[in-house]
């Protein structure tokens, strides 16, 4: 379990439970009302098919004003593992001064280019520079579980999918 980014900020004050297999973290200044995983569709899944498109929905409202927020997230492998993160402050979209009661909702479209198996969608609202996290809002690790299954690939093991081709060449029959 990943204690690291909550051990910080429980010096400042902030809350760290665990929950339903989850560790939450934070000064609850936001509400995670939702995350959820929708398909092409627009129903929610929690199974997800190698190399299909999908879109994590995450809906959050501020409990208080909120002057600088980035929301980040993290998917995990079944070890805990981290796959894949990234964040709106890399993204250049933080968002400046949230108030209390407002509701925003975080669309992520991607396309799952990840290996059979169980993963974790950790989601964080924080105010950070990129380096520093100067607040932790509400971080939640193991937010969401999903499972991948490959439906139409060649076998293959690990935790991402890349398109390839095997060629076989006998170098007695001609130029590599």
């Amino acid at each position: 379990v990943d204690y690291y980014n909550a051990m910080i900020n429980a010096k400042k004050g902030a809350l760290i439970t665990e929950e339903e297999n989850r560790v939450v973290s934070g000064n609850d200044h936001i509400e995670i009302m939702s995350t959820e995983i929708y398909g092409a569709d627009g129903k929610t899944v929690s199974t997800l098919y190698t190399e299909d498109y999908y879109h994590l929905h995450v809906v959050a409202k501020a409990k208080v004003d909120i002057r600088n927020l980035t929301f980040g997230y993290m998917l995990k492998n079944k070890l805990g593992l981290d796959v894949y993160g990234t964040n709106t402050y890399y993204t250049d979209q933080v968002i400046e001064e949230l108030k209390a009661g407002d509701s925003l909702l975080f669309k992520v479209a991607f396309k799952a280019t990840l290996g059979p198996g169980s993963y974790s969608v950790s989601v964080a609202f924080v105010e950070t520079d990129g380096v520093v996290l100067f607040e932790n809002y509400k971080w939640i690790e193991r937010a969401l579980i999903f499972e991948v299954a490959n439906r139409d690939k060649d076998h293959f093991i690990g935790t991402n999918y890349i398109a390839n081709s095997i060629s076989i060449v006998d170098p007695s029959k001609g130029s590599l």
